[in-house]
């Protein structure tokens, strides 16, 4: 396996955030909200009339938190990041959506959480921990703020064994992607 070669922990000049978000994440996006709507309704979580409350660390311009709340009508999300840049993004779309009421975009920093212990149903994290120099500080986070017997649903990257092996996934997944956008996948699968 190649050795770890550690990215920025943020994506938050503007011309950045902008390349993210146009980015074509919608098709792993809803796998990873259908994976966790899977595992929700193997663990309950969304039966009844309680409205579980989630929190998504690391949202970027919080596109999955609008998946999930267009499938689950009975969540309420707040969606994290440190760059403040990626949460004024996410607040503007939210704002025009009308989705601002159901997700409360704030910035703050996953791996040091100001939120009560045992505050949140359900933690979800998709892409973030490749981004962490040591992502045990967030786990641990997470692990406090989720109430006892939630659900922690984390996706990331895996780093590939050969310069070669990444070379082939950003021609597979990012080839109609500019430069800058394909580059960002090149440096996260290094920080896997």
């Amino acid at each position: 396996m190649l050795s770890r070669i550690l990215e920025p922990e943020l994506m938050d000049e503007p011309h950045e955030v902008l390349e993210y978000d146009q980015m074509d994440h919608s098709g792993i996006n809803q796998l990873f909200v259908d994976d966790f709507l899977q595992q929700c309704s193997a663990n309950e979580l969304f039966t009844g009339t309680q409205t579980p409350k989630v929190l998504d660390l690391g949202t970027g311009t919080a596109l999955i938190p609008q998946i999930l709340i267009s499938q689950e009508s009975r969540c309420h999300v707040v969606a994290i990041d440190k760059g403040p840049n990626m949460i004024t993004f996410a607040q503007q779309r939210l704002k025009q959506s009308g989705h601002e009421q159901r997700i409360d975009a704030q910035v703050a920093d996953s791996c040091r959480l100001l939120f009560d212990d045992n505050r949140f149903d359900v933690i979800i994290s998709n892409s973030l921990i490749h981004h962490l120099p040591d992502p045990s500080h967030c786990f641990r986070e997470a692990a406090r703020v989720l109430k006892p017997g939630g659900l922690l649903f984390f996706r990331d990257l895996y780093r590939p064994d050969s310069t070669s092996e990444i070379e082939r996934l950003v021609a597979l997944h990012a080839k109609n992607e500019t430069a800058v956008q394909q580059q960002f996948l090149r440096h996260s699968l290094e920080a896997a």
